[in-house]
Formats: structure tokens, sequence, C-alpha cells
């Protein structure tokens, strides 16, 4: 679990000083909260996600339950457990996934009730992002709207987590608009997929093979599917485009370390394959099947 405190809580037009300001927390956490603290962070470390976000997810609502009835649990932990707790329902992709996108946006909603942007900016940009997640890959509702909500909250996101300020969380954001704008259904179609395109080309200015191998690798995937879709250019061009960034992608990819990516990539490249234009049509076939 991430700290509760990460933002200095900021009097009426200090907040911009306090985004840079680190405070240790204000309050100790009980024994019990600080086991889940490390049972967390050994399940962080392991660096495998959707294969423990079951395990996260259990050990998250047991500890909810706990803090609502503990008077030491301050609120701002509590809001960290929520975040925690929507974080771990986005990766459970074994599960019910309308359910857990409704999990998720309840839990950052009730996070938000504790991060306001006036007290704590960093930590409200961060849950905005995971609300802005959530409310893309939802199931339930108008998919317009969810769309409309996803790219509001990631703009948020924005305001807050500059380049300068935070070229990680910069990237995380102008990745997820990326992905967002592919899928959006509002405005006009084209526009949109060149927004995608702009948007993961930012996000891949900061992430690199050598610092961040998994989300770079997830960039170029969004990026070889919006050339794959992109209306704009000649098809032909898009195509390998689309290919090149997918190759790129999987050879970054292994089964082991990265299954889900690993599983996109493979698909993906038999996507573009069956549709190229350029090459022999067989050859090009055999390539999608293999």
């Amino acid at each position: 679990m991430e700290p509760a405190h990460s933002d200095q809580p900021t009097a009426p037009g200090d907040q911009n000083d306090a985004r840079s300001q680190p405070v240790p927390p204000i309050l100790d956490m009980p024994s019990w909260l600080r086991a889940v603290e490390q049972q967390l962070t050994v399940l962080h470390r392991s660096a495998r996600p959707y294969e423990t976000a079951d395990a996260r997810i259990n050990l998250l609502r047991d500890a909810l339950n706990n803090a609502s009835n503990d008077a030491e649990v301050a609120p701002e932990t509590y809001a960290t457990l929520r975040h925690e707790f929507a974080m771990a329902c986005l990766e459970h992709l074994s599960a019910d996934r309308s359910q857990q996108m409704e999990a998720a946006i309840v839990a950052c909603e009730a996070a938000l009730q504790v991060y306001t942007p006036q007290r704590y900016p960093r930590r409200y940009a961060g849950v905005q992002i995971t609300l802005g997640t959530a409310y893309r890959e939802r199931i339930t509702g108008t998919p317009r709207d969810n769309r409309e909500r996803a790219l509001q909250c990631y703009q948020d996101a924005l305001q807050l987590y500059t380049l300068e300020d935070d070229p990680t969380k910069y990237a995380q954001i102008q990745h997820g608009l990326g992905q967002t704008y592919q899928l959006r259904i509002a405005g006009i179609p084209q526009d949109n997929m060149e927004q995608a395109i702009a948007h993961c080309h930012k996000a891949l200015h900061i992430y690199s093979l050598e610092t961040f191998p998994l989300e770079y690798a997830q960039t170029l995937l969004s990026l070889g599917k919006a050339y794959l879709q992109r209306i704009a250019g000649e098809r032909r061009d898009n195509l390998e485009q689309a290919i090149t960034y997918y190759h790129q992608a999987a050879d970054r990819l292994t089964p082991e370390d990265a299954p889900v990516e690993y599983a996109q990539s493979q698909h993906a490249l038999a996507t573009a394959f069956s549709q190229r234009i350029a090459g022999e049509r067989r050859d090009n076939l055999e390539q999608a099947i293999t």
C-alpha cells in the first residue's frame, strides 16, 4: 500500500507548492494495517499484477472492513485503501469485468471524497487516472457517456501531473488518453484517431525499453491499433506502420512476464497481416496463421 499522505494538506491558495513537497505520514497506522501494507508490498514486488489481483482484492476487502470499525485509521489511509482496491479490481481479468469495473468506480468516488484537488492534488490526480481507466473499460451504462467521462478524468489528472512535475504519471495519462480516443464515439472518428496517435507518441517520449519495458510495449500496441484503424493517410501505409509497431511490441513481450500483452500482440499481428495490402497475399495469410 502506498503511503497515505504523499501530499501536504494545503491551505487555500497554497496547493501548487504542496505538489512538490513530500511530507511524512500524519498519523501512524495501527499494527494490523502495517501487516496489510507488508503483504501488499510482497504482492506488488512480484510484478505480476494480473496474477496477484485476486489476492490483493481479498486482502484489501478485509482491510476495508476492519478499517471501517477502527477509529485509529485516518480518513486519508482509508481513501488509499479504496484506491488500492480499485486498482486491483481493474487488474482482476478472470472475474466478472462488469462487476469489477463498478466496484472500482465506487471505490474511486469514495476516495475522491477525501482526496480533493485543493488538499491532496497528487492523490486526487492519481485516483482520477484509475477512475478514467474504469470508465473507459466500463460495460454498464452508455458507452458514449462512459468514454467522455473517462476523457474528463484523464484531463483533470493532466492539470495536476505535468511533464515537468512527474514525467512517468504524465506518460501514463497520455497513454490513457490515447486508448480512450481510439474508443471514443462522440466527435469526428478521423480526428479521434489522430488524437489517439498523438497522445501515444507523447507517452513514448517518456517510456523507453530500458526504463519502462512493459509500458513501452503496451504503448506500442496501442499505436499499432490506432494505425490499424486510422482513417487519414494511405491504407497501405497505415497497415505497414501498424505491423511495425506490433512487431516492436511482440519482440519485447514474453508469455511468462506479460501473458495478457503477449497474447494481445500475437492476435494483433495476425489481424494486421490478414488485412495487409503490401506483399504476397499467400505469405500474409501464412504470417497471420502463425
